[in-house]
């Protein structure tokens, strides 16, 4: 919820996905950096989900599209244990990882709600972002 007479354009929220290398070798170590930042909000704190996909594929339109993938088919970046609550804004999250032995495209894939979700919810992200990679 934006404040009576902000901007709505400044108030928007912002989502933004990089990896630190864009080709990596199996068990090579590589970054992966969410940053974004919001407007003022109703009450709490928006949440933020990261995937990392094991394709080519596009992101889906919402997280709880990601949920439904094939386990095999992605992994966890941010939100596995408990959704990431963003309470400050700007903001900047950072996983480290080890390639795996797979070859192929990798996509990483970011999500901003308004609130916690679940893998029923029909809610759709406030900011998506997605960056890409490969392990070679």
């Amino acid at each position: 919820m934006i404040a009576p007479g902000a901007n709505a354009a400044a108030a928007a929220p912002q989502l933004r996905v990089a990896v630190s290398a864009a080709t990596v070798r199996p068990h090579q170590r590589y970054a992966i950096t969410v940053t974004g930042r919001y407007g003022l909000v109703a009450s709490g704190a928006p949440h933020m989900l990261a995937f990392l996909q094991y394709s080519r594929a596009s992101c889906k339109r919402t997280a709880t599209a990601e949920y439904r993938l094939p386990g095999r088919e992605w992994d966890w970046v941010f939100g596995h244990v408990h959704q990431q609550a963003e309470d400050r804004s700007p903001f900047k999250a950072v996983a480290d990882w080890t390639a795996g032995t797979g070859l192929g495209r990798r996509r990483v894939c970011a999500y901003l709600y308004w609130t916690d979700i679940s893998p029923q919810s029909t809610v759709k992200p406030v900011a998506t972002a997605s960056a890409s990679f490969r392990n070679i």
